[in-house]
């Protein structure tokens, strides 16, 4: 949908412009990508920076043999380590590392772009593309860090999930499975985003077979989705129960996840090299979702998750180190809210009848990872995990706008 303003140009004038903003905006962007790493990351202790770096030098120096961490995933550090040279020194690698990172992450962008622009109206596509550029990219793209990658293969998972829900095929299974694998090689939080699915494409299924009283031919498509993902992940995971004894071994989840602060990971399985083997310590004193059930109450539970919320809140909002993302966030929210309202009874409605499982699929996407996030807040909190939801988010609210936009004439 091209904006009114720029119809009356030509062909060739149009994409002549369009390639001058794209120029202009690409190199803000790189001076600023490039200004954050010189200035600002100045040394690969800062956050987990030197973790990703050591993990990708181990698997180089072991000829791509030893991927024994419990911590990091190997995705990240196997791209990082084919420019490692051994005789370079760290602070060379850390210097080309970064450098890597920013162009990966500008081929992110313009992955975030080709979606955008396909999906919605020229001007919201544009608008929700700077944004992500400058409130968040800008400032992840100079370090040595995963999230770059990691934001992007939850983004188009989530999209082909979404996708998968109103339209299954084969082919889009396959592809669900791969990027959902490749996702999860990233970084393991993808996990809670394939539970979801999974669940909500098979009570989508269930109510089809209630409803007809037949077998919707479908179901085989939703299944394939676990299946490709299993087997793109399998080698990982067998070497991962060979050496730590666990099939879905990562120290975050396994461990981090139930203690009630730092201190007690550092003091506890921490101390006993979880990241390199499976802790060798007394078993009574091994966190477990059983052990802390059994330690804490309800009240404790409750007490956790809603400080966590306030501190999240605090974080993404109030805090001088945020990057400017939240007020994006909060006004679009507020405006899709706005229009849901206003549009209820003559679009709204019939889009819940027609598409329920997808809305019930991002509630409770954007519910479980919020709680999730903020439960760990008192192990590590910081923007990297939440912003995991924010292209997610964006497309959400694109594609609800978009709804309203095309069917409401008053508001073109």
């Amino acid at each position: 949908m091209m904006p009114t303003l720029f119809q009356k140009f030509s062909t060739r004038q149009r994409r002549m412009g369009y390639a001058i903003l794209t120029a202009v905006v690409l190199s803000l962007y790189l001076y600023g990508a490039i200004a954050q790493s010189v200035e600002k990351n100045t040394s690969p202790r800062l956050i987990d920076q030197s973790s990703y770096m050591d993990y990708a030098k181990k698997l180089r120096e072991s000829t791509f043999s030893d991927f024994r961490n419990g911590n990091q995933m190997p995705l990240y550090p196997l791209i990082q380590s084919l420019h490692y040279a051994p005789n370079g020194g760290d602070l060379e690698f850390f210097r080309r590392g970064r450098w890597l990172n920013i162009s990966l992450s500008v081929l992110v962008l313009a992955g975030v772009a080709w979606i955008l622009f396909r999906r919605f109206p020229s001007l919201l596509a544009l608008n929700l593309q700077l944004i992500s550029m400058f409130t968040v990219f800008v400032f992840k793209a100079g370090y040595f860090q995963v999230e770059v990658l990691y934001y992007f293969l939850t983004f188009i998972s989530f999209v082909l999930m979404l996708r998968m829900l109103v339209a299954p095929t084969r082919k889009l299974a396959i592809w669900t499975g791969v990027i959902t694998g490749l996702a999860y090689l990233a970084k393991a939080s993808v996990l809670p985003a394939l539970v979801l699915f999974v669940g909500w494409y098979v009570v989508q299924w269930g109510y089809k077979f209630w409803k007809n009283r037949t077998v919707p031919a479908h179901l085989k498509n939703g299944l394939l989705v676990g299946v490709v993902f299993l087997l793109l992940i399998s080698p990982f995971l067998i070497y991962m129960r060979i050496h730590f004894g666990h099939w879905f071994y990562n120290v975050n989840t396994t461990f981090y996840v139930w203690y009630d602060s730092w201190d007690q990971v550092r003091y506890g399985t921490r101390k006993y090299h979880d990241v390199t083997q499976y802790p060798n310590m007394p078993a009574d004193e091994i966190p477990s979702m059983r052990k802390y059930l059994r330690e804490h109450t309800a009240e404790d539970i409750v007490y956790r998750i809603n400080s966590g919320l306030i501190k999240s809140f605090d974080r993404h909002t109030l805090c001088p180190c945020a990057y400017g993302y939240a007020k994006y966030i909060q006004l679009y929210g507020v405006f899709v809210l706005w229009a849901c309202v206003v549009f209820w009874h003559t679009h709204l409605k019939m889009l819940l009848k027609k598409h329920w499982i997808v809305a019930l699929f991002c509630l409770s996407y954007f519910g479980v990872y919020t709680l999730l996030y903020a439960w760990y807040v008192p192990i590590a909190m910081g923007h990297r995990f939440m912003l995991a939801m924010f292209l997610p988010f964006m497309f959400v609210v694109g594609g609800l706008l978009t709804y309203f936009h095309r069917r409401q004439p008053t508001v073109q």
